[in-house]
This record gives structure tokens, C-alpha cells and sequence, in this order.
């Protein structure tokens, strides 16, 4: 919903099985936009907030979020929230989810904004500068899966439903 509700233009999401040979096979999803960036939104709440690194800090802590009353897309309690009815509360979790699923499975996130990126793996778990300037937001979550979970195993039905709760 981010990615739709954020962007300048475009905004791009994939999913797919990654099976490398000398690890284990891994679910991986990522998202792009071209939007304003995570430093953008996060002035819009917390005018301290100067650097693209403190952005992305700001972004991956739970409830912070640049959506208001007046919003669209506004916050609201999670009473009145319905998945399937394609709404977003706008609660400020969806990083804070993310990093928080990444660490629960040994995964790996990558975070890149602005000037700033951010990366937790089994060694790592900082933002730092980044050599690159992405104007939106960039996300990759890769989380490793059981080889007996593998998507050949899943019925195409169930991988349809399942694309459809993800919004992919």
C-alpha cells in the first residue's frame, strides 16, 4: 500500500523463491518507488529529523508514521482495519514487521533511501551512508524456508490467495 500511496511515478514489487547452491533456499520480496523518500515523510512529523540515516531509523521503529487525520491514508486503530477490503491503517508497522520477521527467521533486510541504507543480517544491524542516491524507498526481506515448505509443494490456488493477501 506504501509503495501505491508514496511514489512519483512508479512504484515496483517482486516475490521469488531464491535457491542458491551453497545455502538454504530462501523466500525473497522486494519492493521500489520512486516516491519522496522516507526523510520527506519523516519531516513531516518530526522537523528534527535531517539526515537520510535518521529517516530510515525513524521509519523502522513502531508507530511512526507520516499519514494525518486529514490523510487518505490515514492512521487508524486496528478495530477498524480490513486486509481484505484492501485498507491500511497506517499504523507505522510495516518496517517495524519486517525487521522484526528478519530477525525471528535469521533472514536479511536492506533498506536504502535517500543517501542512507540498511542492512540486518546475522553480522549486521545498522544504518549507515550509501554511495548511491535513490530518491524513494528500496526494501528487499529475504527469509530463509524449509525445504520441505518450498512453493512446488503449494498448490497454484494457494499461491494465488496468498499473492492476493500480500497485494502482489
Amino acid at each position: 500500500d506504501n509503495v501505491a500511496s508514496h511514489p512519483k511515478g512508479k512504484g515496483y514489487s517482486a516475490a521469488q523463491i531464491y535457491r542458491p547452491s551453497s545455502a538454504p533456499d530462501s523466500l525473497e520480496f522486494a519492493i521500489a518507488d520512486s516516491g519522496c523518500g522516507f526523510l520527506s515523510n519523516a519531516r513531516r512529523t518530526d522537523r528534527s529529523i535531517c539526515t537520510d540515516e535518521q529517516a530510515i531509523h525513524w521509519a523502522l521503529t513502531k508507530g511512526t508514521t507520516s499519514a494525518t487525520p486529514a490523510d487518505p491514508f490515514a492512521q487508524r486503530s486496528q478495530e477498524d482495519w480490513d486486509l481484505r477490503a484492501d485498507d491500511d491503517a497506517h499504523q507505522g508497522l510495516g518496517l517495524w514487521l519486517l525487521r522484526t520477521l528478519a530477525k525471528r527467521t535469521d533472514g536479511r533486510l536492506w533498506v536504502m533511501s535517500g543517501n542512507a541504507q540498511y542492512l540486518l543480517d546475522r553480522n549486521t544491524d545498522q544504518a549507515g551512508v550509501c554511495a548511491r542516491h535513490w530518491p524513494g524507498v528500496v526494501i528487499e526481506l529475504e527469509i530463509p524456508v524449509n525445504s520441505k515448505e518450498l512453493v512446488s509443494d503449494y498448490d497454484t490456488e494457494d499461491l494465488g490467495l496468498l499473492a492476493e493477501e500480500l497485494a502482489i
